[in-house]
């Protein structure tokens, strides 16, 4: 069992191999039960997201590592704690949140390109998020992603597989390589009647039980469970250049999931849509005064 190149954030032209990612991965689900509530990974050899997130989040609670880099060198650090068996190491304290930084107001916007039917996220969700921004020495946060609809979501998969297809492969999982088939098979079509067909794709998966995106959902089960994207950009262009730093909010996040505020956390910073991912239970845990 070997590594034979760099896997994960910080991999070159030539990393991320497909044995590479696909051996990590069965590695990190062999340690999946210290890293709860995290979900297995599919063992497909492709980098995303939840790959990324996961490596950092091994490092961060079994390394020790302070200022995980989402990335496992062959025999760096990382490697060797995920090549010993699992449940041999002790998991490492989360620390609490920081205290507040300041007295000052917080606010949470919503993109101006949201329309009304997508701003519904709960006052207690909007909470959670003021917490990160106050933790992070922020003053405001944008939201730039809600609930989606499967017409919403099929415009965005089109204008990306239209620009990249390759790359939107694995991007969303197995799930949402069905919905690209069905583009890539009918590209050719006028743009309305692929949209169609994608959009009735989406439909019939849905039915299924299973979600192209964690934001396609009905309305019922996304008042259960807020679906949240804050943007990169839109929130660093309504803050003082001097106090925005994406790794002070990224921590102020995964803190606020420690604590139980928050149910999932997925750090997007790093890829095309560049956000923070939050999913919050409305009065899961009671907020703070």
């Amino acid at each position: 069992m070997q590594l034979t190149a760099r896997v994960g954030k910080l991999a070159r032209s030539g990393d991320n191999r497909y044995a590479d990612v696909k051996l990590v991965q069965t590695l990190i689900n062999k340690h999946i039960a210290s890293l709860t509530p995290l979900r297995l990974l599919a063992e497909d050899g492709r980098i995303g997201p939840m790959t990324i997130n996961s490596i950092e989040e091994f490092q961060r609670r079994v390394c020790g590592l302070k200022y995980p880099d989402a990335t496992v060198d062959p025999g760096g650090r990382t490697w060797r704690h995920l090549i010993k068996p699992a449940g041999s190491q002790p998991a490492v304290p989360v620390p609490p949140p920081p205290p507040p930084a300041s007295d000052a107001p917080r606010v949470v916007l919503y993109k101006d390109t949201l329309s009304m039917s997508e701003r519904i996220v709960s006052a207690y969700t909007l909470g959670v998020i003021r917490m990160a921004v106050e933790i992070a020495g922020l003053q405001k946060a944008v939201i730039t992603s809600t609930l989606r609809t499967p017409e919403q979501q099929a415009q965005i998969m089109y204008k990306y597989a239209s620009i990249n297809l390759a790359k939107q492969y694995g991007l969303y999982g197995k799930v949402g390589d069905q919905v690209l088939k069905v583009f890539e098979r009918n590209r050719a079509k006028p743009r309305n009647e692929v949209i169609a067909l994608m959009v009735a794709e989406i439909e019939s998966l849905l039915k299924q039980g299973k979600r192209v995106s964690r934001h396609v959902v009905n309305l019922s089960t996304y008042n259960m469970l807020n679906v949240v994207d804050i943007g990169v950009n839109s929130t660093r262009s309504v803050n003082p250049p001097s106090a925005f730093k994406i790794e002070k909010v990224t921590q102020a996040f995964w803190s606020l999931k420690k604590g139980g505020y928050i149910s999932e956390f997925i750090d997007e910073t790093n890829i095309k849509n560049q956000c923070w991912h939050i999913e919050v239970r409305p009065n899961q845990k009671p907020l703070p005064a």
